[in-house]
């Protein structure tokens, strides 16, 4: 038997990078182990900003009964784990990661309120604020976006949602403001804001119909969600990166026409302005056969 030591050394990102992280090294792990079902994987994770984890991991512990003939000790950044380019979606990441789901979280077991349940007429976005706007600590990344209010009046109004449920990074975050007072008649808005990151995640994770956001707290809410019916992808800006599995659950991508090019963000005046009064006749539906562009790098 094998026994295979990641440890993770500082910090990059948030909680979305950190599962992104994780996620690498069992994927990793089964990429290079020659022996699979006899060995054992360990994380130890040496950063203190990874509060959501358990700071010691282990996958496949039943096999630690029996005798092992080797370890193999790896050390490396987050950062370095982050930007391998190993496949992290693959089925057995995913079941190996969903059956280790309270081994790998340190967090309490969130319980919604029965009356708050995220059902077929609601629709449910992440707002990202900070990063994308600028918060005076570092220049926004070109990369980023900021889709437009339109955007989120268009799937409302196209698929008859009558609640949204908004999981925000700032509530008072002016593009929540402005997408509330435009659609206050017709829908149904609820703000979620936790301090603590794990609860507004599996808020995402209970949701049927998602709108994929530039973040990777969006994406990994959708591997761990069995309710999921519908992702809204935009591809010009964020593509749904794995395509390898059959999914269970539908895709539609949208197309915004006369909005910030790809790869060129800014968060001046200019594009604030836009970003809350593009025109809703600027948002299509793709076609249903529409195959985005295989980006690679979008995700890391």
């Amino acid at each position: 038997m094998t026994i295979v030591v990641y440890e993770i050394r500082n910090s990059f990102g948030r909680f979305g990078n950190q599962i992104i992280t994780i996620m690498k090294i069992i994927s990793r792990f089964f990429a290079t182990c020659a022996n699979q079902d006899d060995s054992v994987l360990r994380i130890k994770i040496m950063d203190d900003a990874f509060h959501n984890f358990h700071r010691d991991i282990t996958i496949n512990d039943e096999n630690l009964q029996k005798k092992h003939d080797n370890i193999h000790h790896f050390s490396f950044t987050a950062m370095q784990i982050f930007y391998w380019n190993d496949m992290i979606c693959t089925p057995q990441t995913i079941h190996l990661f969903k059956k280790h789901f309270d081994i790998i979280f340190s967090c309490e077991p969130v319980s919604l309120s029965v009356t708050m349940t995220a059902d077929d007429t609601c629709l449910v976005i992440h707002s990202r604020a900070g990063d994308t706007i600028g918060n005076g600590r570092r220049p926004v990344h070109r990369d980023y976006i900021v889709y437009p209010v339109s955007l989120i009046v268009f799937i409302l109004r196209r698929y008859g949602f009558d609640k949204l449920w908004i999981v925000a990074e700032d509530p008072e975050f002016i593009w929540i403001r402005t997408l509330s007072e435009q659609i206050k008649n017709d829908v149904q808005v609820t703000v979620f804001h936790d301090a603590k990151e794990f609860v507004d995640w599996s808020v995402l994770r209970q949701a049927r119909h998602l709108l994929l956001n530039f973040s990777t707290f969006t994406l990994t809410s959708t591997f761990f969600n069995s309710s999921l019916q519908r992702l809204f992808v935009i591809p010009q800006y964020i593509p749904y990166p794995y395509h390898t599995e059959p999914l269970s659950f539908e895709l539609v991508h949208i197309g915004i026409d006369n909005y910030v090019p790809p790869h060129r963000w800014k968060a001046d005046n200019a594009q604030k302005h836009i970003m809350l009064n593009h025109p809703i006749d600027n948002i299509r539906v793709l076609p249903s056969d529409f195959h985005p562009p295989h980006r690679r790098d979008t995700w890391r």
